[in-house]
């Protein structure tokens, strides 16, 4: 019964994640990040800082979508969020400007994001 209790809300929060995903990638520019093979996010340090990137995940070699999203799933927090399209191997990144207490520029969020890789 517990496992089945598990499996139930694994399948609901997967839908509700799937639905939101589809909003993520309709009618949003997105600016250009890389990522590591430890998930080291870089947003694009000769830009300005956006609030939708989006970087290449072909690399890692996911051949399981539900891997795939928990990798990025896991990484996500009040600051950021991600989310991927696996068909296109593309993962997405959000970045929640409104939620700092004053604006914070590119450098800011390279070292942020950094902090998140090396705390793993």
């Amino acid at each position: 019964m517990r496992h089945l209790k598990k499996l139930l809300l694994i399948a609901l929060f997967s839908g509700s994640v799937s639905i939101y995903a589809q909003d993520w990638d309709e009618g949003i520019t997105f600016s250009s990040a890389t990522i590591s093979e430890s998930y080291c996010v870089e947003l694009d340090p000769t830009q300005p800082v956006a609030e939708w990137y989006s970087m290449d995940i072909s690399e890692f070699g996911f051949t399981d979508e539900t891997i795939a999203r928990n990798q990025f799933l896991q990484r996500s927090n009040n600051l950021v969020s991600f989310n991927i399209n696996f068909e296109e191997q593309i993962a997405y990144a959000r970045i929640h400007l409104d939620r700092t207490p004053e604006p914070k520029d590119i450098v800011w969020w390279n070292e942020y994001l950094a902090s998140l890789c090396a705390a793993e």
